[in-house]
């Protein structure tokens, strides 16, 4: 990925200003790192960057670091974007000032939240997190122009997840994406977090469409892993019958009995 910031660069004593520095530069909205303990050998933040269309994916592997986005800076740098992060590994504290904090973060978990409100978190140890910065005007066509969305988190204890988790890594795996490719594919991600957000798929076309590719596109993963059946590969997505499976994979003109792993 391109736009590395890391702040093993430069010696202790100037990470402070270097990193202060190369956030400003970036596409990232302005975040607050004073709180962060810069006097400690143990301090890390590295962050890589990508674009795609006009979202920017992240990952941040941090230690020992607070960041904050407070009404002043809100004012002076408004970001006009959402963020999805999912936790890889560790865990975080965090605190809203227009919501309750949410309890025992841990690896796999998706937090949604609106960049434009006051808030910090804190990693206490050891981090890994990617994010997805998108713009306001993707969910706008099914939100409105709320003045602040609500945090949400997304456990992974239900299908949903599942397909967030597999749409949002495929994102943020993409190198150099045409811009067809790089607009299906944050189109299908933003429509997916909206229904993870509350929006009920069956209300709206364009998020019950984005569902489906979703499910068949986790399928298609399965094929790649040599999931040898629809009945193996339902156990696995929780979509609910190995029938439904067949129907996201294969075409209702092909049988699917006509699918045979490779050997």
């Amino acid at each position: 990925m391109s736009g590395v910031i890391d702040t093993d660069l430069v010696n202790m004593t100037g990470r402070t200003a270097y990193l202060a520095g190369a956030m400003e530069r970036s596409p990232l909205p302005y975040i607050d790192v004073s709180g962060s303990r810069f006097g400690s050998r143990d301090f890390r933040l590295r962050v890589e960057g990508s674009l795609i269309g006009d979202a920017f994916f992240t990952r941040l592997f941090l230690n020992q670091v607070e960041l904050k986005r407070l009404d002043g800076d809100i004012a002076r740098h408004p970001s006009g974007m959402l963020l999805i992060a999912l936790l890889q590994n560790g865990s975080y504290d965090q605190n809203f000032a227009y919501h309750a904090p949410f309890l025992q973060t841990g690896p796999g978990h998706i937090l949604m939240l609106d960049l434009d409100a006051p808030q910090s978190v804190t990693f206490a140890r050891f981090s890994v997190v990617t994010c997805a910065y998108v713009p306001r005007r993707h969910f706008e066509p099914f939100i409105g122009p709320e003045p602040i969305l609500k945090p949400v988190m997304i456990r992974p204890d239900n299908e949903l997840h599942g397909l967030l988790t597999s749409c949002f890594l495929s994102c943020a795996a993409l190198h150099d994406p045409t811009a067809i490719t790089g607009q299906a594919a944050l189109q299908t991600l933003t429509r997916l977090a909206m229904v993870a957000y509350g929006l009920d798929a069956r209300s709206c076309d364009e998020l019950r469409t984005s569902l489906l590719e979703a499910r068949r596109a986790r399928a298609q993963l399965f094929i790649a892993l040599r999931c040898p059946t629809p009945a193996s590969m339902h156990g696995r997505s929780r979509i609910t019958s190995p029938s439904r499976c067949a129907r996201c994979i294969w075409p209702s003109n092909r049988p699917a009995s006509a699918f045979q792993p490779s050997s």
